[in-house]
Formats: C-alpha cells, structure tokens, sequence
C-alpha cells in the first residue's frame, strides 16, 4: 500500500541485443531508459522529475545548452 511521504522510481526500458536476427540491424545493441520520481502526497501523487525532457528533440536541445541554465531552469 501506498503511504504519503513514499517516493519510488519507474523505470520502463527497452534493450535489444546485439547479433540478435529476430531484432532489425539498426535496433541492435541499443537500450533506451526513461526515469521519473514519484512521490505519494495526500492528494495523490506528484512526478518530481516532469520537468526532464524526454523527447529526442527536447534532449539534443537541453545537451545542446551549458548543464548550468539546464539545471536553473529546473528549480
């Protein structure tokens, strides 16, 4: 059961192995992860990593930047 004041992490993931012939080529050997941080609050839930991007374009665009005005914008 869930309690307020609880935090866990999700983390779906999709891993294709390398030389595998039922995977295409150009998926071989590649892994992708997405993470968020949950916290269970009295109302519910609250996701306290919403604000990382998680679409390719979002993140070539946050890499793109100085890691310091990523992390400003943050908090």
């Amino acid at each position: 059961t869930f309690e307020e004041g609880m935090c866990f992490t999700v983390e779906p993931g999709l891993y294709f192995k390398t030389n595998d012939p039922s995977v295409p080529s150009h998926w071989q050997g590649l892994g992708i992860r997405t993470e968020d941080d949950i916290l269970i609050t009295d109302k519910g839930h609250d996701n306290l990593t919403r604000s990382i991007p998680k679409e390719i374009k979002d993140i070539e665009e946050a890499c793109a930047r100085p890691f310091s005005d990523f992390v400003a914008e943050l908090f």
